[in-house]
């Protein structure tokens, strides 16, 4: 047998809604400035919704898709080949000429890197796709304004490298509700901008509106949005929700739908005696007779081991706690107040299950991050399944 015919038998998998993630794209259009188009961010496995089964279910109403890496890129690129695809991570410069093959649009960040481009253009009777990435603030990634001009001005002396778009990245603009920083790197960004076109250097397209832009500011829409966490009906942050109100009392906050839930199955049920430990090292007794349940799922799933004693499950809409550590591929759960569990049937680690739901913000709160974390990590070879409007084979 062959490794591509080897089969994978999972005890965890995903379950993704694409009519959710095309009701998202409505709503978050609904608030897009005019002549904007949705960029859909699909980087770190479609935020661990399954990349592949994400832009093949939203490629219809998508105008651009985003990406972090290459590797990402190409997937895209395969997918669906006549999309846009740009890439906003680093310049990968052995990558470059099979990013210029596949009409993939570049991120730039230095003038250095016009050589690279250059050099690989050599080789093809081809141009290559460039946007320009300013630094406004995060001083993460990005060219000041003075080798943003140069940048532009090499690429013109080139001549075969398209300057299509400018960019940046806002630093704060989540995680608070006073926006002036994030206000004054908008102004910087536009101040580059006109700077571009006074030197006749015009650029078509900007574009810096993240998912909290997207639903606060349309004077940041520019030509496409950059959708994220909203695109996956989830909110950059309560700080973001709270600033919908708080500066539009008479709007109503859009309504995002969750895309994903995570299911676990239950492979061994055993009954433990009071007094009896569960889990390494005994850091947890039970203090009544118990009935304990194994799930299979583990942090090498990307179920956090911060989890431990913490977390909840669901089953039957009834909410269940995490007994003692949380394993490399397994939990233990307390199920003495569930009704007839069996080996076999599911759990659901995120998600809803009758009128109960532990969603993705309550997750990373008892892991002690974000919501974007909780579900990135789940690991990229869990099945995903779409459970409406399945993508086309």
């Amino acid at each position: 047998m062959s490794v591509d015919t080897i089969r994978s038998y999972p005890h965890s998998r995903c379950l993704v809604s694409v009519q959710a993630l095309r009701d998202n794209i409505e709503v978050l259009r609904s608030r897009m400035g005019a002549g904007a188009g949705f960029g859909a961010v699909v980087k770190a496995n479609a935020y661990g919704h399954g990349i592949d089964l994400v832009t093949q279910g939203i490629a219809d109403c998508t105008d651009i898709f985003i990406v972090h890496s290459f590797d990402e890129a190409l997937r895209v690129r395969t997918l669906v080949p006549q999309h846009r695809v740009l890439v906003v991570g680093p310049l990968h410069h052995d990558a470059i000429g099979e990013a210029i093959d596949q009409s993939i649009e570049l991120t730039l960040t230095s003038p250095e890197q016009i050589a690279a481009l250059s050099t690989a253009l050599n080789s093809q009777n081809k141009h290559a796709v460039a946007h320009i990435k300013v630094e406004t603030g995060t001083h993460r990634q990005g060219a000041d304004r003075d080798n943003v001009l140069e940048i532009a001005r090499r690429a013109v002396v080139d001549g075969r490298i398209e300057v299509r778009g400018i960019s940046t990245h806002f630093a704060d603009i989540e995680d608070t509700l006073d926006h002036t920083f994030a206000q004054e790197q908008h102004r910087r960004f536009m101040e580059v901008f006109s700077h571009l076109d006074a030197e006749g250097l015009a650029v078509p397209e900007r574009h810096c509106a993240n998912s909290a832009a997207t639903v606060l500011w349309p004077s940041t829409h520019g030509a496409f949005v950059r959708s994220g966490i909203s695109l996956y009906g989830l909110w950059p942050s309560r700080e973001t929700r709270l600033s919908v109100t708080r500066d539009a009392p008479q709007d109503t906050p859009p309504t995002l739908k969750p895309a994903l839930e995570w299911r676990g199955t239950i492979t061994e049920i055993k009954d433990v005696p009071q007094g009896g430990f569960v889990g390494y090292g005994r850091t947890y007794r039970c203090n009544t007779d118990s009935r304990i349940g194994v799930v299979g799922v583990g942090y090498a799933d990307g179920y956090d081991r911060g989890l431990s004693n913490t977390a909840h499950v669901l089953y039957n809409g009834v909410r269940l706690p995490v007994r003692g550590r949380v394993c490399m591929n397994m939990i233990m759960v307390d199920f003495t107040a569930a009704d007839a569990p069996k080996v076999g049937d599911e759990v659901v680690l995120m998600g809803r299950s009758g009128s109960e739901e532990i969603s993705a913000e309550t997750l990373a709160e008892w892991m002690g991050t974000i919501n974007y974390e909780a579900v990135s990590r789940i690991h990229q070879e869990l099945p995903r399944l779409a459970v409406d409007n399945p993508v086309p084979e």
